[in-house]
């Protein structure tokens, strides 16, 4: 297992001190979400204005739609209470999803047939269901699944919220962040984790589908030191399931590779993403030396009918470098942003058609679980691109739950990209963010746990 890097070193960090103010103020290339000039806004994302889509009428088959969801779940709600299992709570979770997605108007073709997934011998399966005031615990490991002590959500929540919007927005020092770090994760992995699984699915409920699971600090095995402790994707490549009917174990090979990047300057998008154009021509180089054949669509040519039929096809990895948008408030969809003032893709757009993509990477803001606590506020996404475009076919999706800075993404994927075909998706992210660790100092998982990987692992 690796040894991954023992962040209590802190003499290491001392010559490296300017690193970490490069990172914080030298912004000048912008994140990657979505600014807006229109009348109705909302400040989020570090001061950027996201815009508010509208949500079109619902039609009378929607609406059906929903009320059959929600009598499915109800009803397994009701067998759960009966009787946890990790089977019924997988299938609770796929019900709750399907409703989120019904909901926001998508297109949701999730397997009619439910299965939990078949795991190799190194691989460990741990589930959380949030049912009545608990959050539940499951772990699958070597054939057999242990249900573990369930934890009061009055006991779990605070720390999650806490430690989501430390995460993203807070000004702790680094050796008080580790404490929370390290806290969450003697409270729900502690003794959920196997000591010899080098891979992990989570399948995340509540607001533990909010928190970085791969970011918190596990204890370092072999280490004598009592407090020494790594992050948990030191010690195993990770992936999340939000819902366990998802393809797993099955996965799609990569025939052809789609890169799509707007050029921004206007509409509603102000900020122009110099990094993203550069992890462009990174990949290329990349698809070149693995001999795949790749189409690249940059500027004018990137558009969102070029984006959706790329999604469309069998067997396409799928790259979107640009602004992501995603506005907390109810009735608001998250979006791709393109530069034309109306030109945007929300989850109703994208999951109009089967996207029926091996991969899809959205290399942009708040494209995963996006949530802000600040100001005695609790709002959160409803539904998000991830789900949305997994719910509609897509195999793996990567993507990030809080705002990206330009250079660090290009930083990431030129590291992921490096061992995609060799690794898969899941190990070649844990890669690349396990050398990101190295180079930080201090890591702050700000820095290098934005993405990861949903969906099929591709292990």
């Amino acid at each position: 297992m690796a040894t991954g890097t023992n962040v209590n070193d802190r003499r290491s960090w001392t010559p490296l001190a300017s690193l970490l103010v490069i990172l914080v103020v030298g912004s000048a290339s912008g994140c990657r979400c979505g600014g807006s000039t229109g009348e109705s806004e909302l400040r989020v994302e570090g001061g950027e204005r996201m815009a508010r889509p509208t949500r079109p009428d619902e039609s009378r088959r929607a609406r059906r739609r929903r009320a059959v969801g929600r009598r499915g779940s109800r009803q397994l709600a009701a067998r759960f209470s009966h009787r946890p299992t990790l089977f019924v709570g997988e299938r609770l979770k796929c019900a709750r999803m399907r409703e989120r997605l019904v909901a926001a108007g998508a297109q949701v073709r999730l397997p009619t047939t439910f299965r939990l997934p078949a795991l190799k011998s190194d691989t460990a399966l741990i589930s959380f269901v949030q049912h009545r005031r608990k959050l539940y615990r499951f772990v699958r490991w070597r054939g057999r699944t242990r249900r573990l002590r369930a934890l009061p959500l009055a006991n779990v929540d605070p720390l999650l919220i806490g430690l989501r919007d430390e995460l993203e927005f807070g000004k702790l020092d680094m050796r008080t962040l580790q404490v929370y770090l390290g806290r969450a994760y003697d409270r729900l992995l502690a003794d959920a984790v196997p000591p010899k699984a080098k891979r992990l699915l989570f399948a995340p409920d509540g607001l533990a589908r909010f928190v970085p699971l791969h970011a918190l600090l596990a204890r370092a095995s072999g280490s004598r030191g009592a407090t020494a402790r790594q992050f948990v994707v030191s010690r195993a490549a990770i992936a999340y399931l939000p819902c366990a009917a998802l393809a797993v174990g099955s996965s799609r090979p990569l025939s052809t590779l789609t890169l799509i990047a707007p050029s921004y300057g206007r509409g509603r998008a102000r900020k122009p993403l110099a990094g993203a154009h550069e992890e462009l021509k990174a990949i290329m180089k990349q698809a070149r030396r693995l001999g795949l054949p790749a189409a690249r669509y940059v500027g004018t040519e990137a558009t969102p009918k070029r984006l959706l039929a790329a999604l469309e096809a069998r067997g396409r990895l799928v790259h979107f470098a640009g602004h992501g948008l995603a506005d907390l408030r109810p009735g608001s969809p998250p979006e791709l942003i393109f530069p034309g003032r109306d030109e945007g893709l929300s989850v109703q757009l994208l999951t109009r058609s089967p996207a029926r993509a091996s991969m899809a990477v959205l290399a942009s803001c708040a494209g995963a679980y996006v949530a802000r606590f600040r100001d005695d506020q609790r709002l959160l996404a409803k539904v998000n691109l991830a789900e949305a475009l997994l719910g509609a076919g897509t195999g793996t999706v990567i993507a990030a739950s809080w705002s990206v800075k330009d250079r660090q993404s290009a930083a990431q994927m030129r590291l992921f990209y490096r061992d995609l075909q060799r690794l898969g998706a899941a190990r070649a992210l844990a890669a690349a963010q396990r050398e990101r660790i190295a180079r930080l100092r201090p890591p702050h998982p700000r820095f290098w746990a934005f993405y990861a990987v949903y969906g099929d692992p591709g292990w």
